[in-house]
């Protein structure tokens, strides 16, 4: 494996620190994209591209002659929880790992090509990717290979987990809104109650995802809400929300469409108005054959062991908006089998592994372009 040096792991693990000491949320993230950007700087970067569909930033540093545009990214952005912000999902460890490589790359330029480190803003509300994608100036860096890494708690440190085809699924959130006429709880019949219509939802939605009989499809049931927290009126309108998530785009339209009619149908035999929006958007992770061998060559250089995975992740990421514009892939970094879940309060990003994530895109890089 190829060895880090101490003092560049000390130096990432340092902007680690710092990072998750000043989390913000998608959107939100100037203070964040502002200490990468001088972190950058200083470390003698070629290019740094701020403002990139939003506060996503590109470090451009120049390969020793003509070759492939090389994106690497890394997401930015917090979570909200209770208290605030937080990183609880990595993003600060994703960054720290990607920016450690300025100072080594400047010193040892690939051979060809050039290396594009990408700090996408805004992942976790799904709209980075695809603010990136639309964005002309992104654009005109031409891409022509880009490579995610997510750490994965639950795996061996440092192993390296790949996916033919479907990484993460598809997904999006459903909120279904029914209007009724609220009325005194005394004279309902003055009213229009939409509960029963609810309920009638709730059931059907309950059955359809019994009925999925595959695991590339599911439909999870996050909120629902009739009326107010009152005894003395009869509620007059209500609201479900849903996660639905497929292996792919076409499946999760799929069974849109059936929750869709299920809806409908419901609310109009009750004389019900009905309103259903699509929130939180991402489309399927899908690695590209030619990226996914990039990577798997790469892990065998550093010795890494990889593990092939059967089955998709059934959580998303908007990383799949990439694959519209170069091919793409994205790959786990195990980030130990006693790391706490992505997300949980206890979790926090495992420093251990630092050295390996750097190793591998180091060798990702010269595995796709050479270097010295």
């Amino acid at each position: 494996m190829r060895n880090i040096p101490t003092k560049i792991i000390q130096l990432a693990t340092g902007l680690r620190k710092q990072l998750r000491a000043m989390p913000e949320l998608s959107g939100h993230e100037t203070e964040t994209a502002a200490r990468i950007a001088s972190f950058a700087q200083k470390q003698g970067a070629d290019e740094i591209i701020t403002e990139l569909g939003g506060h996503s930033i590109a470090v451009v540093i120049h390969g020793n002659g003509p070759g492939k545009n090389l994106i690497l990214r890394a997401d930015i952005d917090a979570i909200p929880t209770a208290r605030g912000a937080a990183h609880l999902c990595g993003h600060d460890g994703h960054s720290a790992m990607l920016a450690g490589l300025i100072p080594v790359l400047v010193q040892q330029r690939p051979d060809s090509g050039n290396v594009i480190l990408l700090f996408q803003s805004s992942e976790e509300n799904g709209q980075g990717a695809r603010a990136l994608v639309d964005d002309p100036r992104f654009v005109a860096l031409k891409p022509e290979l880009i490579v995610g890494m997510h750490n994965l708690p639950g795996f061996h440190a440092g192993s390296i987990v790949i996916k033919e085809g479907t990484f993460a699924m598809a997904s999006h959130g459903l909120k279904v809104s029914l209007q009724g006429i609220a009325s005194h709880a005394a004279e309902p019949e003055k009213g229009l109650n939409p509960a029963p219509a609810l309920a009638e939802i709730v059931s059907a939605v309950d059955a359809l995802a019994r009925q999925i009989s595959d695991e590339d499809s599911m439909i999870t049931i996050t909120c629902l809400r009739a009326g107010e927290y009152a005894f003395g009126s009869a509620a007059g309108e209500a609201e479900l929300l849903m996660t639905l998530r497929a292996a792919s785009d076409e499946k999760l339209n799929e069974l849109n469409r059936k929750i869709v009619a299920i809806a409908t149908s419901t609310a109009e035999r009750h004389a019900l108005k009905i309103s259903i929006v699509k929130e939180d958007i991402f489309p399927a992770t899908v690695n590209h054959g030619e990226c996914l061998g990039l990577v798997e060559s790469a892990a065998g250089k550093q010795q890494l062991h990889v593990i092939k995975l059967n089955k998709a992740f059934r959580w998303s990421e908007d990383f799949g908006h990439y694959g519209s514009l170069a091919p793409s892939a994205m790959f786990g970094l195990g980030a130990g089998s006693d790391c706490p879940a992505l997300h949980s309060a206890e979790y926090e990003f495992c420093d251990r592994i630092i050295g390996y994530g750097m190793g591998m895109w180091l060798s990702l890089i010269a595995t796709a372009n050479g270097s010295n």
